[in-house]
């Protein structure tokens, strides 16, 4: 779980901001880089694919949570909206990825197409921003 810390406080003011700064993220990150040498995890897998994303639409004082869940059953039966979006370049190392994902919005439930997710990214101007990241590792097995 990676939270991306997009509230800061000011701490002159007593105020806080939404910081709708661009962060991209990848479908799927090998943390193996991030371990340290030793490590009793330096020969694991540590290939990890996203699974879902909390997204925040609003400001620090009022707003929305939704969510984006990517569906592990990995049916493929669903129809997902077309897209003319390029693809990001962080999308391109397994865009099967972007198969199966849907948006939970209160009582909504929908299909979309994955290259909607790079809308979640942030722009600076848009207050719809990914908030919270889930990764599962790529081997695990219950």
């Amino acid at each position: 779980m990676f939270s991306l810390a997009r509230f800061e406080p000011n701490w002159e003011t007593g105020q806080i901001r939404k910081l709708n700064t661009k962060v991209e993220f990848p479908l799927k990150i090998d943390m193996k880089p991030y371990i340290m040498t030793g490590s009793n995890q330096e020969n694991d897998n540590l290939e990890y694919e996203l699974k879902s994303i909390i997204v925040h639409l609003g400001t620090p004082s009022g707003g929305h949570y939704m969510a984006y869940i990517w569906d592990n059953m990995n049916e493929k039966i669903w129809n997902c909206p077309e897209s003319n979006e390029e693809m990001p370049e962080i999308f391109m190392s397994d865009p099967e990825l972007l198969l199966n994902w849907y948006t939970f919005n209160d009582t909504d439930v929908k299909p979309v197409n994955g290259l909607s997710l790079q809308e979640l990214f942030g722009d600076g101007k848009s207050n719809k921003n990914a908030y919270i990241l889930f990764y599962e590792r790529c081997d695990y097995v219950e």
